[in-house]
């Protein structure tokens, strides 16, 4: 498992070597990881009930959600340093990454307080929308600082009028080492970056 603080003292580095040895004879496991997470039946509840008072309500369109390259592609990645990205080998995502991002972005702005409905199914509401979210995501993942980061640009169309076009760089501190925690602190920094959406919208 990858650790994002690196550490030089003698013995960790006796550790890792016999670790390395013993992927040597039995290589690890890939782990497959998912951005959405389904909430407990009482939060869910509230979420359809929350859904349920918005038919009717205008409607927002989310997406595409565009990445960076480095982004776009299935293994997880880490920044080590200013420059420098470890590609993770055995930490993938399960789905499409923009896939997974724009699903959780409705997801979370259909639980802000907005008078909108939002879905993410462009070809086929778009021109029902009285909103258009467009994104691009520059950074999104975990750094050896122990942050988790996630920076882009989004753009706020109506029908084809620019309304308004904002960058955004949010971070989040890291509490524990491993991609399985770092996975949920990214999934966090999207209700952010949500919130700042219906902020935007309002």
């Amino acid at each position: 498992m990858m650790l994002f603080r690196l550490s030089h003292q003698p013995h960790v580095l006796c550790l890792g070597l016999f670790l390395c040895t013993a992927c040597a004879a039995a290589p690890p496991q890939i782990q497959h990881y998912v951005l959405e997470t389904r909430a407990k039946p009482s939060v869910q509840s509230s979420v359809i009930s929350a859904a349920a008072d918005k038919v009717g309500a205008a409607l927002v369109v989310v997406g595409p959600v565009n990445l960076a390259e480095y982004l776009d592609q299935p293994s997880l990645v880490m920044q080590q340093g200013g420059h420098t990205f470890h590609v993770a080998q055995y930490h993938v995502w399960a789905e499409d990454l923009s896939r997974a991002l724009t699903r959780a972005l409705v997801h979370d702005l259909d639980r802000q307080d907005t008078p909108y409905r939002f879905e993410d199914r462009a070809d086929q509401h778009s021109a029902t929308a009285v909103r258009h979210i467009r994104l691009r995501i520059d950074q999104f993942h975990p750094t050896d600082q122990s942050q988790v980061v996630l920076a882009g640009q989004y753009w706020i169309y109506q029908k084809k009028e620019l309304l308004a076009r904002h960058s955004f760089a949010l971070q989040t501190p890291l509490q524990e080492n491993g991609y399985p925690h770092a996975v949920d602190s990214m999934r966090h920094i999207v209700q952010q970056l949500a919130a700042q959406l219906a902020e935007a919208l309002r």
